[in-house]
């Protein structure tokens, strides 16, 4: 019995980690990512792309014409203005759609899935605006 209420406990810590790092840490985020922008908040749109809408991007940190097309291919989806720009309204939405896709893999068992979508999330939301 004890076993088994640590456990839980244990499962709620974990759930309750993810869920504050996919709301919570965009103190160093910068307030817009867009052309010319380079680094890992690129990388991270560019990851984000590729999971959400199989862009294919090179994940090189460099904001160019293809992450640029697959932001703006994004932004069409959400009904967000079609600016190539990764601002708060944006990036809350890449957020937002990761870790739907995290529920999803982990109510489904897709543990792969899941553990790439926890991985994005640890690493990439403090980068992205929103």
């Amino acid at each position: 019995m004890l076993k088994r209420n640590l456990a839980r406990l244990g499962a709620l810590a974990g759930a309750a980690a993810l869920v504050t790092a996919a709301t919570l840490g965009t103190a160093n985020a910068a307030s817009t990512i867009q052309w010319g922008s380079t680094g890992q908040p690129v990388r991270c749109v560019q990851q984000a792309m590729n999971y959400l809408d199989s862009a294919g991007l090179s994940v090189d940190g460099q904001f160019g014409q293809n992450t640029y097309n697959a932001v703006v291919a994004y932004q069409g989806s959400k009904g967000i203005q079609q600016d190539g720009q990764v601002g708060p309204q944006t990036g809350g939405d890449i957020k937002a759609d990761i870790y739907n896709v995290y529920l999803a893999a982990h109510h489904s068992g897709d543990y792969s899935t899941q553990s790439t979508m926890s991985a994005w999330m640890s690493n990439c939301n403090g980068q992205l605006p929103g």
